[in-house]
């Protein structure tokens, strides 16, 4: 009886299902952004890539920071224009970018489990899906730390999930609102953008081109965009040219010991995990694994009714593989013009992942709960069949209690503020050069110049 009542309440989509499980994914967004903000609360705390992205942002407030500093500048012409702007706009507030940093990963933690709710839907129209799809995501994006650094990639994780759910749609003018839009804040990810744009004219099921011109319009306008957005970082940089492999190569910062290390020693290592050259750096949370079982399990429509609900829209998701995996053997290939190979398929592969668990979880989950109403049920397998949902269940559910560093926000803490408060009292002007690693946070907590830092 009780299986059947769980069943009634988790399979069906009714409107009010759909508000419900909606709320609490929102919930869910708020209880792990609330553990990040205690994280991330203080005043001599950063953001490790924020200590480059955001620390030169503080010229807005008072101009003579920072005067003739080569690394600021480099920082400033490498920002993406749009994310400049967003922060410039709150500055001319008073509102200290660090400081605004802090606040920003749970506004952009909510949009994207909003978005992330909608794309399951969009795959399989079960409200429970969505809820445990959102669940995933915020395990996913607080597991790592690119989104409570509120830098560039921080805006790439909803916005990403925008540009599929609208993609999914064939919602022309917010598809192309959101192309822009990562233009200006992650112009790299457009490379992604446009790989999946190229692939909707093709007619998957007779392997051929289709005839559509709806769809042909839909996807050049979707890559003139694309080539729009990218125009301004297709010029020469007054930097140089990108560094190539074979410089790469010579210099120790790239290699293993490296401060940007890149050249693994370990082939494994390199290809597969390594952080900036390997495929799928992390699987983190491990439940993400689930989703490498969809394609068996679609094997099994007998077993697995409810698979017959999986909208086409699924092959998306297939497509956003290809794209990825193109990429990054591409990136390796054209080191580093097409920036990091890893960058190409991380957040990209991780969120095929969530999806694809989320179904897998939802399929398992009806599966066992219809299986518990037959009246051939016997009490031996009931029983495993309720302790295996409980387990899963507390998997689910307590992943920030048995994961390391959950939430992983990356925030360094400043642990000299007597030195600080020292240097700051100097001119602006001067140079600070150390061998110690506490020299990284002097530009953010004295903000003054380092001339050498190699912390």
């Amino acid at each position: 009886m009780f299986a059947k009542r769980l069943y009634a309440t988790l399979i069906p989509g009714s409107r009010q299902q759909v508000r419900f499980w909606f709320v609490a994914s929102l919930l869910v967004a708020l209880l792990y952004g609330s553990l990040g903000l205690q994280e991330m609360a203080g005043n001599n705390a950063v953001a490790d890539d924020a200590r480059q992205y955001l620390v030169w942002m503080r010229r807005w407030l008072d101009p003579t920071l920072f005067p003739n500093d080569p690394i600021a500048d480099y920082f400033q012409a490498v920002t993406p224009w749009g994310f400049a702007a967003f922060y410039r706009l709150f500055a001319l507030l008073g509102i200290d970018p660090l400081r605004l940093s802090q606040l920003l990963p749970l506004p952009l933690a909510l949009v994207a489990t909003g978005y992330g709710f909608r794309l399951c839907l969009r795959l399989l129209p079960m409200p429970f899906a969505g809820f445990m799809a959102a669940l995933l995501l915020n395990q996913l994006v607080w597991s790592h730390d690119d989104l409570a650094s509120a830098t560039p990639r921080a805006f790439m994780l909803p916005l990403f999930l925008a540009f599929l759910n609208y993609l999914m749609q064939r919602a022309l003018w917010p598809t192309l609102a959101v192309i822009l839009l990562q233009g200006l804040f992650y112009p790299q990810y457009l490379l992604v953008f446009a790989g999946l744009l190229a692939l909707q004219p093709w007619d998957w099921r007779r392997l051929r081109l289709t005839s559509d011109r709806t769809e042909w319009w839909f996807c050049l306008a979707g890559l003139g965009v694309c080539l729009l957005a990218l125009l301004p970082y297709l010029a020469a940089s007054p930097d140089g040219a990108v560094i190539t492999a074979a410089e790469a190569r010579a210099l120790p910062e790239f290699g293993s010991a490296g401060r940007a290390r890149f050249w693994l020693d370990d082939p494994w290592q390199f290809w597969l995990t390594g952080s900036r050259s390997g495929l799928f750096p992390s699987l983190k949370p491990p439940l993400l694994g689930l989703g490498f079982l969809l394609p068996l399990l679609l094997c099994l429509p007998r077993r697995f009714p409810i698979a017959r609900y999986i909208t086409p829209n699924l092959a998306i998701l297939g497509q956003t593989v290809i794209v990825a995996l193109g990429l990054f053997f591409a990136a390796h290939a054209l080191l580093f013009r097409l920036h990091l190979p890893s960058r190409h398929t991380a957040y990209t592969l991780r969120y095929v992942l969530v999806f694809a668990a989320a179904l897998v979880l939802m399929l398992l989950l009806e599966g066992s709960l219809r299986w518990l109403q037959s009246p051939t049920a016997r009490w031996p397998r009931r029983f495993l069949v309720w302790g295996g949902i409980l387990v899963m269940a507390c998997l689910l559910l307590l992943y920030p209690v048995y994961a390391e560093s959950f939430p992983k926000t990356g925030y360094q803490p400043g642990s000299a503020p007597t030195l600080y408060a020292l240097l700051a009292a100097q001119p602006q002007d001067i140079l600070v050069a150390s061998l110690l690693p506490e020299a990284d946070n002097i530009p953010s907590f004295a903000q003054r110049l380092v001339l050498i830092a190699t912390g």
